[in-house]
């Protein structure tokens, strides 16, 4: 049974209250030699993580601010099969505490996201003005590449067009190596946080997708994967963006008006926000 299979370090609740770090990390030590194969055994990975006391306080204290931000826990639960990449690398103690310190940063993120979608509507005035300076369409156009290393043309693009003082229809396309891409039709409202949030009326699998107007480019962010349903394998929209100098007309609005995808967007949207 390996290491990250075994009855000790496959449980999700790995962190260790303060007050109990000293008396566990004996046990741990003995457990982690004896339970873990060899070649993990020998580790200093697995050495750090059984004797450390101040690894763990610092762990703890990590955990505790996550739990603060009181998010969806199981999201953000920290054990061992998040700390694989630390086994065989020369400082696993920053290792392992980058990893805590990168499930905080996550779950702040989320936080962020989630408290937007159910923020107050932001003021029509300053939507207005926000749109009046991403109303368009974008292209860029880049070399993207295989596993093979093979090189072949792509296209990001993306559509804002507005449908209400403080709403927008939004489709974006966006391309990732080996073929990969995300592609997401639908409409965005502005908050009273100054981020564009998307309408998603799937409430059972809900995209907590929003997007930032910054001076210079449009990002877009779901800390969560939560629009996983909109891409392929190995493609998020989390992160992803688009610069402002590749805005130019919409080349046929009258075709994105009438197509069966805007249409049926924007009604539903309209209906559900009377």
């Amino acid at each position: 049974m390996g290491l990250f299979q075994s009855p000790v370090y496959g449980r999700e609740a790995v962190f260790l209250d303060i007050a109990e770090t000293v008396q566990r990390n004996s046990y741990l030590y003995h457990e982690c030699f004896g339970m873990a194969p060899k070649e993990v055994a020998e580790t200093s990975f697995l050495k750090i993580w059984c004797t450390d006391d101040s690894l763990h306080k610092e762990i703890a204290k990590i955990e505790k601010q996550i739990r603060f931000i009181q998010m969806k826990q199981g999201s953000y639960v920290f054990g061992f099969h998040s700390l694989e990449s630390c086994v065989e690398v020369p400082d696993p103690r920053t290792c392992i505490v980058n990893v805590a310190q990168a499930l905080k940063a996550r779950a702040v993120r989320t936080s962020e996201s989630t408290k937007a979608v159910y923020a107050d509507k932001g003021d029509p005035g300053r939507a207005q003005k926000l749109l009046d300076e991403v109303i368009g369409e974008y292209r860029h156009e880049f070399q993207n590449t295989r596993l093979d290393d093979e090189t072949y043309q792509s296209e990001n693009s993306l559509i804002f067009y507005p449908v209400s003082e403080r709403a927008a229809y939004l489709s974006l396309k966006y391309e990732f190596p080996n073929g990969h891409q995300c592609r997401i039709d639908g409409v965005v409202e502005f908050k009273s946080d100054e981020r564009w949030i998307l309408h998603d009326t799937d409430e059972a699998n809900v995209c907590f997708l929003s997007a930032s107007f910054e001076p210079e480019r449009i990002v877009f962010s779901d800390p969560d994967d939560t629009c996983r349903k909109h891409c392929s394998a190995k493609a998020s929209l989390d992160g992803v963006e688009m610069l402002k100098i590749n805005r130019r007309e919409i080349e046929s609005s009258d075709r994105l008006l009438t197509s069966k995808t805007y249409q049926s967007k924007v009604r539903t949207y309209l209906h559900r926000s009377k």
